[in-house]
C-alpha cells in the first residue's frame, strides 16, 4: 500500500525515476488479487513500467490456463474480465492484446 501511495506521489511531482524503482518493487506483488488494481494505478498515474509488468502477468497466465485441461480454472479469465469492464482502461487493454487473443484463438 505504501508503494501504491509512493507512486502516485511521484507521478504528481514528475519523479520519474521515484516512479519506475515503485513500479519495480510491485511487481512481486502482482497475482490473481492485485492484477487488476495495479493495471488501473498504472493507467491512472502513467506507469508504463508497470502496465507492462500487468500485461506481461495475465497473458503468462492466461497461457498457462488455457493449457490446463481441468476446467477449473476460470480466476484468471474473470481478472481479464473485471479490467476490460473499466471504461477507462478497456480500449487501451483490448487494442494491446487483440493480437494475441487472435493468435491464442488459432
Amino acid at each position: 500500500y505504501k508503494r501504491q501511495q509512493l507512486l502516485i506521489a511521484a507521478d504528481r511531482y514528475q519523479l520519474e525515476e521515484l516512479k519506475q524503482l515503485c513500479e519495480y518493487y510491485l511487481n512481486p506483488y502482482l497475482d490473481q488479487d492485485t492484477v487488476v488494481c495495479f493495471f488501473e494505478l498504472a493507467v491512472r498515474f502513467n506507469g508504463s513500467l508497470l502496465k507492462k509488468y500487468c500485461l506481461h502477468w495475465v497473458l503468462k497466465n492466461l497461457m498457462e490456463e488455457r493449457n490446463l485441461e481441468s476446467g477449473s480454472s476460470g480466476s484468471i479469465s474473470a481478472s481479464i474480465e473485471k479490467m476490460l469492464k473499466m471504461d477507462q482502461i478497456a480500449d487501451q487493454f483490448f487494442e494491446f492484446l487483440s493480437p494475441f487473443f487472435d493468435y491464442l484463438g488459432d
